[in-house]
C-alpha cells in the first residue's frame, strides 16, 4: 500500500473509511439523496461479495480499490441519474453507496513561526489538519520536567496536573524539557503567535517528576504515571528513559494498558542497540528519531522493541514564552503521541493496542519494507493514520516460509487468520543464544478458542509443534534463523480469528554456569582468560577463581555490549580483603591493574542494584578479562655492558627481561668458520620498542633493526666471517612480566632439518635446500612423509625457476587465490607440467603416487616415451605409462624396487620425490 496519499485520494479514502467502520457490522444501505448534481459527480459503492454486473454495465469506473471491495463510479453519460441511484438502491450486490462529496483544503495555520517547524510536513500533518485538528475529549499526561504553566502558546491547551517531587506546589518546568515535549504535542494552533502544535486544541495534562537537571526514580516516574491513568489521560508521554529493566516500572505501565490508556516512550540517544526502557515494554510504543533528509541519526538507539520512527529535530515552545530547536528521540515520542489523539478524535472506540497496530500499519517504510530494528515500521505518518482503514493483519501476505515477516522480540503484535486455508509466517533472528516466551490469545474471546490454533517451529533443520492453549518458550540461537507458522490444526470449518501475542526473549546462561557462589567459583587458568558471560536470572552473581603460583601483575576489565548493564566487579584477595570495583556508569567498562602475591584470588562479578532491590536478568553479553603476568628474574644479569656480556652458544635459547627502562642486554657468539647465521628474538611484547644490534669484535655494526610492534625480530645474516660477535638488545621501556627468548643459530643442514642426518637422501635433500628448492617444518624435513600433489608441484616449479604467472582465473574450480601453493599451481599448468581431473579439480591435498611423480618429472623434462621392453615386471604392455617409465629408467631418472617392481600405485615420499627433483637437475 502506499504511504504517501493525494489530496483527492485522502478525501475519498477518509469518507469511505468512516462509512467502513459504521457499517462493518450492519448489511443496511444508504441512499444518497440530493435534487442537484453535477456533471462529473461520483459515488462511492461498497460491494458486499461480487459486483453488479448490470449496474457496471450503466457506469464508468473511475477508481478501483480492491483490498476494500470498492468502486468509483458514476452513471454513463445519458443514464437517467435517478434510475441509476434507484438501482443502486435496490442491488443485493451493495452494501452502502454514497455521494463521493468535495472537500476543500483548510487553511494553513497562521502561526508566527510555522515556517520553521519543517518536521510538520515529513509526517503528514498538514495533510491530516484537512481532516482534524483537534481532540479536547481526552487528556495527554506529559511525564517529565513538568511545562511552563504560563507559556501564551500553551496555557490554553492546559488541564490540571500535578507536581509529584513537591504537590504543593504547582508543576512548573524549571528544566525547559517538559515544555518542549508539551509544544510538539499542543500548541495552541492558528493563534497568529509561536507555532503550531501537532494538536491545534487540546488537553494536556502537565506532570512533573524529574528535577531541574532533568532527573528523576523510578518511583517518582511510576507515581507520576498512575496519577496519569487515575485522573482521566487517555495517553502518556514519557519522553525518557531507563537503561535497566525495572518489575515495578513495567507493573505500572501494564496498569495503564490494562486502564485503556497508551503510553509513547522514547527509545533513548545513546547511539546503543538496545532500546531503553520503558519504551522497551511490550505494550508501550517505542520512538526512534530519523532527521529530516530520511537518514538515521548515529545516536538513536534502535532495537527488537522499537516501533516507528519521527522526526529528531524539531521547533518547540521553551521556557519563560520562548521557542527553540531540540532534537532527541525525547522529541519524537510527543509527535505520535499526538497522532495518537488525532485518531482517537476519529475512532473513539479503539483499544491502545489498535491505536498502536494502525500506527504501525501506516507508517511510511524508510529503508525497507516493513519492520525493521533501526526504524521500526518505519517513519510516522499522521496523515495515513486519519484516513487508512485498520487492517485486521498487517503483515500479511505472509502464508508461506519465503514470505514470512520479522518477529519483533519483547513486543505485543496482532495479526489474523482470515480462513481455514490462512497460514501466518514469521522469522526470528536473534543476537543472543536464548528462548522466546510466547504467549497466544484470541481478541474473539468465547467465539473461536485458541486450542483450534497450532505453531509449529522450524529451527536448526527440526520441526517442533506447540499447543497454544497456554505460554510456550521456543528455543533462539545467535545468528540462526527460526521460522514460526501459525495456523489452525485441522484446517476446516474456521472463520476469521483476530489474535494477539506477546514475546518475551530470555536469555541463555552462559558456558561457566553453575558459578553462583564462592564455594562453586569456575577456575581460570594459570594465565588468566577471556570469559563471555551472561545475567541470565534475577540478582545473577558470576563467580571465578584464579590461583597465582608467583609474584606477577593482574590486569582485569570488565566490559559490556549493552547499556543496560552497569557491570561491578567484588575482587577478594588470598588475605581475606575486598576490593569493590565499580567506576563506569551504566554501559561502561571497569577497570584494575596492581601487583599480587601467591595465593587464590576470587572475582564476582555482577550487575548494580539497588538497595534493596534485586536486578532482573539481562539481554546482553559481559567480557570479563583476567590477565595474569608472572614477574621474572633475568638469570643473564649483569650483562648491562659489553665487557659483561652472556656467551650464547649455538642454537640454544636463551631468556631474559628488562627490567628497568634504561635495560641494556649484552651477548656474545663466536663461529670458527665463515657461515650463515640465523637471528631469533621472540615473544616481545607489542607495546614495547625493541632494538636488535649485531657488532663485530671491533664493536662496529654489522646489524641494527627493531620489532615495530612486532612480538617477534627474525634475521638471516649471510657469509659472516670467523669470529666474535655481539647481539645488543634495548627497550624503550621496562617488561619483567614475561621473558623474550634469543636464539642464534649457525644454518647448515643438520642445524636446518634434524631428521635426515642418517638419511639415505641426506645429500640430495642438503644439496636442494642449499638451492631453495625444498625445506622443512619446525626444524625437520619429514622425509619418509607422503608429499602431496600441491608440495610436489611447488617443490618443480622451484627448481625449473619458473616465474611469471600470467594473471588468468584458475584452471581448478578447488584452487583459488587463497591457496598456499596457487601461483606454482597456476605456473605449472601454464608449463603443461599438470592437469586436472576431468570434474575440473586439482585435488592439491592428496597424496602423489609414483606414476603421476613419474609423469610430472617427464613433463618438466619434455620426454614423451620410447617403446621396448619395459624395465619393471609389475608395468604390463599397453598400460598408459609404460613408454615414459621405461625412458626415465633409462636415463637413470627413476628406478624401481629391488624386486624389480615399481609398483606405481604407491605414494611418494617427500625424500623420494626431492631424488627425482635432484636427478632432474642433473640431466
Amino acid at each position: 500500500m502506499k504511504k504517501y496519499i493525494t489530496n483527492a485520494f485522502v478525501i475519498v479514502s477518509f469518507l469511505f473509511a468512516t462509512l467502513v467502520v459504521q457499517t462493518i457490522y450492519t448489511q443496511s444501505y444508504i441512499y444518497a439523496q440530493s435534487s442537484e448534481y453535477h456533471a462529473d459527480q461520483s459515488w462511492i459503492i461498497r460491494w458486499i461479495d461480487e459486483k453488479d454486473e448490470q449496474i457496471l454495465s450503466k457506469s464508468e469506473v473511475i477508481e478501483e480499490y480492491a483490498d476494500f471491495n470498492i468502486s468509483v463510479l458514476r452513471p454513463n453519460q445519458g443514464e437517467n441519474i435517478h434510475l441509476w441511484l434507484s438501482s443502486l438502491n435496490a442491488s443485493s450486490h451493495v452494501q452502502y453507496f454514497q455521494v463521493n462529496h468535495t472537500v476543500e483544503v483548510s487553511s494553513a495555520p497562521n502561526d508566527e513561526f510555522i515556517s520553521q517547524q519543517s518536521y510538520l510536513a515529513n509526517i503528514g500533518a498538514v495533510e491530516a489538519w484537512d481532516i482534524t485538528n483537534e481532540n479536547t475529549a481526552i487528556k495527554i499526561a506529559i511525564v517529565d520536567t513538568g511545562i511552563d504553566l504560563h507559556h501564551p502558546d500553551l496555557i490554553d491547551n492546559l488541564v490540571e496536573g500535578i507536581n509529584i517531587l513537591d504537590e504543593s506546589v504547582p508543576p512548573q518546568d524549571d528544566n525547559g524539557h517538559g515544555t518542549n515535549v508539551a509544544g510538539i504535542v499542543g500548541a495552541s494552533g492558528n493563534n497568529v503567535i509561536g507555532v503550531s502544535g501537532i494538536l491545534w486544541n487540546a488537553q494536556i495534562m502537565p506532570i512533573k517528576a524529574l528535577d531541574e537537571q532533568g532527573k528523576g526514580n523510578e518511583t517518582d516516574l511510576g507515581e507520576g504515571i498512575q496519577y496519569a491513568v487515575e485522573n482521566g489521560a487517555q495517553i502518556v508521554v514519557l519522553s525518557l528513559g531507563l537503561h535497566s529493566a525495572s518489575p515495578y516500572l513495567q507493573e505500572i505501565v501494564q496498569y495503564a494498558e490494562n486502564h485503556g490508556v497508551l503510553v509513547v516512550a522514547a527509545s533513548g540517544n545513546d547511539g546503543q542497540h538496545s532500546i531503553q526502557y520503558p519504551a522497551a515494554y511490550p505494550t508501550v510504543l517505542a520512538v526512534g528519531g530519523l532527521y529530516n533528509d530520511k537518514t538515521i541519526p548515529e545516536k538513536s538507539n534502535f532495537g527488537q522493541e522499537i516501533d516507528v520512527v519521527a522526526p529528531w529535530k524539531v521547533y518547540t515552545t521553551g521556557l519563560g514564552g520562548s521557542y527553540t530547536y531540540n532534537v532527541g528521540t525525547s522529541m519524537a515520542a510527543p509527535q505520535v503521541a499526538a497522532a495518537a489523539a488525532l485518531i482517537w478524535s476519529q475512532y473513539p472506540e479503539l483499544e491502545p493496542a489498535q491505536i498502536r497496530n494502525l500506527i504501525r500499519q501506516t507508517a511510511e517504510d524508510v529503508y525497507n519494507s516493513g519492520w525493521d530494528e533501526h526504524t521500526g515500521y518505519g517513519l510516522l505518518r499522521v496523515d495515513s493514520a486519519l484516513v487508512e482503514p485498520a487492517i485486521e493483519d498487517i503483515y500479511e501476505d505472509n502464508n508461506s516460509k519465503d514470505e514470512a515477516k520479522p518477529l519483533q522480540m519483547d513486543a505485543m503484535m496482532t495479526g489474523a487468520l482470515t480462513g481455514e486455508s490462512d497460514e501466518d509466517w514469521f522469522y526470528l533472528d536473534s543476537l543472543y543464544d536464548g528462548n522466546l516466551k510466547f504467549e497466544f490469545e484470541s481478541t474473539l474471546t468465547g467465539e473461536v478458542d485458541v486450542v483450534d490454533v497450532e505453531l509449529i517451529y522450524h529451527f536448526n533443520e527440526e520441526v517442533s509443534v506447540y499447543d497454544l492453549s497456554q505460554p510456550i518458550s521456543l528455543p533462539v540461537k545467535k545468528d540462526q534463523k527460526g521460522y514460526i507458522q501459525l495456523r489452525y490444526k485441522d484446517q476446516t470449518n474456521h472463520d476469521l480469528l483476530p489474535y494477539e501475542f506477546t514475546s518475551q526473549f530470555v536469555i541463555e546462561a552462559d558456558l561457566y554456569e553453575d558459578n553462583d557462589t564462592q564455594a562453586t567459583a569456575f577456575v581460570l587458568p594459570e594465565t588468566g582468560e577471556n570469559i563471555l558471560g551472561t545475567f541470565h536470572q534475577d540478582s545473577d552473581k558470576d563467580w571465578y577463581v584464579l590461583e597465582v603460583v608467583q609474584e606477577g601483575n593482574l590486569r582485569i576489565e570488565l566490559s559490556t555490549d549493552t547499556n543496560r548493564m552497569d557491570p561491578q566487579l567484588i575482587l577478594q584477595k588470598p588475605d581475606g580483603t575486598s576490593l569493590f570495583i565499580d567506576r563506569g556508569n551504566a554501559g561502561e567498562a571497569e577497570f584494575y591493574s596492581g601487583s599480587v602475591l601467591p595465593g587464590k584470588y576470587y572475582f564476582q562479578v555482577q550487575n548494580y542494584e539497588e538497595e534493596g532491590m534485586e536486578s532482573l536478568p539481562i539481554i546482553g553479553n559481559y567480557l570479563f578479562q583476567v590477565t595474569y603476568l608472572p614477574t621474572f628474574v633475568d638469570a643473564n644479569e649483569p650483562n648491562d655492558k659489553a665487557y659483561q656480556t652472556t656467551k650464547l652458544d649455538l642454537n640454544i635459547e636463551l631468556n631474559g627481561v628488562f627490567d628497568h627502562g634504561t635495560d641494556e642486554d649484552w651477548f656474545s657468539f663466536s663461529i670458527d668458520e665463515t657461515s650463515d647465521i640465523s637471528i631469533d628474538l621472540g615473544q616481545l611484547p607489542q607495546d614495547r620498542n625493541v632494538t636488535l644490534s649485531v657488532l663485530n669484535s671491533t664493536q662496529s655494526l654489522v646489524f641494527l633493526t627493531t620489532n615495530e610492534g612486532q612480538t617477534n625480530i627474525n634475521k638471516q645474516l649471510e657469509g659472516l666471517n670467523a669470529g666474535t660477535y655481539y647481539v645488543k638488545l634495548a627497550s624503550d621501556q621496562a617488561f619483567d612480566y614475561q621473558m623474550y627468548s634469543l636464539k642464534v643459530t649457525e644454518r647448515n643442514i643438520d642445524t636446518i632439518f634434524t631428521d635426515i642426518e642418517t638419511h639415505w637422501a641426506k645429500e640430495e635433500i642438503k644439496e636442494l635446500w642449499e638451492q631453495g628448492v625444498v625445506n622443512g617444518v619446525d626444524g625437520r624435513f619429514l622425509p619418509n612423509e607422503n608429499i602431496t600433489r600441491a608440495e610436489a608441484i611447488t617443490m618443480v616449479v622451484r627448481a625449473m625457476e619458473l616465474t611469471g604467472v600470467e594473471p588468468t582465473s584458475s584452471p581448478f574450480i578447488d584452487i583459488t587465490n587463497k591457496y598456499w601453493a596457487y601461483e606454482p599451481i597456476l605456473l605449472a599448468n601454464q608449463a603443461g607440467l599438470i592437469s586436472g581431473y576431468t570434474d575440473g579439480t586439482f585435488a592439491p591435498n592428496d597424496n602423489l603416487n609414483r606414476v603421476e611423480a613419474a609423469k610430472i618429472i617427464a613433463n618438466a623434462l619434455d620426454i614423451e616415451g620410447v617403446e621396448g621392453e619395459i624395465p619393471f615386471s609389475d608395468i604390463p604392455q599397453g598400460y598408459w605409462a609404460s613408454g615414459i617409465l621405461t625412458q626415465l629408467k633409462l636415463n637413470g631418472i627413476i628406478s624401481g624396487y629391488n624386486d624389480g617392481t615399481f609398483r606405481p600405485e604407491n605414494e611418494t615420499s617427500r625424500a623420494e620425490f626431492a631424488t627425482l627433483i635432484y636427478n632432474l637437475l642433473l640431466d
